[in-house]
């Protein structure tokens, strides 16, 4: 098949030459014709031509088939580069090299700028991130002067504030191609633990009640940091989502897949599908303006470079449960 569509195209790229062949045979043809040439004086050298067309057309074919082989093979493989193409063989060839050498070097040079930008991006967001901490005791220190209900929806806008900062830092840090898993036997239930005491607060400030069940000593393989950081986003909505007295239950089904359930609101059907793109916040969220549209899209990419995956299932005004398995 591939030779067959190597013959169409050397074919198509000759097809001058050999019309041009073909009509120099037909003006000789006419010649010989007027001047009453006797075929015994043309058939030899005509034989000759021909051999050496044929062989010509073959070792023609053959060279045009390895330099196609050649720029397949610097189309197909990244290990390939510009300096494996085949030599040109004609100034137009030479110049199309020229210029594809030279957007080669500007796209380097380009992404290059953009890693250099973007680097620099994560670092002063690390900064703003450490700098605006001082800032932020302070003002929960002055929420503590403040009577309920006041005080409590100071703490909870300063968290939600803490929370942005995390969600923006590992943002970049992902959009900048961050790799720095450390992949390990981590026990289940202390990650977890870790993730909802982190809003222990928000639980006691609404009145919602938590119910864990996860085997003791169960294991799974994964980066603590990066996985703490999803749990934290899903338990967010969780609680965003989920009113008064409301309930959370995180719990383990089959071998290794986590479930955290929840109480809430619900999603809208049509919303579901579309709940892990980016900046997509559902009717909920654009009701409520309390999502940002990244906390899921984020979770599921760092779950992907986890090995593990996500789903979610929802029912209007039941509640939602979010799935995550960690695989065999």
């Amino acid at each position: 098949m591939k030779n067959r569509k190597i013959l169409r195209y050397f074919f198509r790229e000759r097809i001058r030459e050999y019309l041009h062949a073909l009509i120099w045979i037909g003006i000789f043809g006419v010649l010989f014709v007027l001047y009453d040439i006797s075929i015994k004086y043309i058939w030899y050298p005509t034989l000759l031509n021909f051999v050496f067309f044929t062989g010509y057309s073959i070792w023609d074919y053959r060279r045009y088939k390895k330099r196609y082989l050649q720029i397949l093979c610097v189309k197909n493989y990244m290990e390939c580069t510009l300096e494996n193409l085949p030599d040109p063989v004609s100034g137009v060839e030479a110049i199309y090299q020229e210029l594809l050498q030279e957007m080669l070097h500007r796209k380097n040079e380009t992404i290059r700028n953009l890693k250099t930008q973007l680097e620099e991006n994560i670092e002063n967001v690390t900064l703003w991130t450490h700098q605006i901490k001082t800032p932020l005791t302070a003002l929960q220190l002055v929420a503590g002067d403040l009577v309920e209900p006041q005080r409590g929806e100071c703490y909870t806008r300063l968290f939600e504030i803490e929370q942005y900062q995390d969600m923006m830092l590992q943002y970049l840090r992902l959009e900048g191609g961050g790799n720095d898993y450390v992949f390990k036997a981590y026990t289940l239930s202390v990650i977890v633990n870790q993730s909802i005491k982190y809003f222990a607060r928000i639980f006691i400030g609404k009145g919602i009640g938590v119910k864990i069940d996860i085997p003791e000593g169960l294991m799974v393989v994964t980066d603590e940091k990066w996985l703490v950081f999803v749990l934290k986003q899903i338990i967010s909505n969780a609680l965003k989502y989920t009113n008064h007295n409301g309930k959370i239950c995180i719990f383990v089904e089959g071998e290794k897949t986590l479930v955290i359930q929840d109480t809430g609101i619900g999603i809208a059907p049509e919303d579901i599908p579309r709940l892990f793109d980016r900046g997509y916040t559902g009717y909920n969220g654009r009701k409520d303006k309390k999502a940002s549209g990244l906390g899921l899209f984020l979770s599921k990419k760092i779950l992907e470079n986890l090995n593990h995956s996500i789903a979610i299932q929802s029912v209007l005004n039941q509640g939602t449960r979010v799935e995550i398995s960690f695989g065999s």
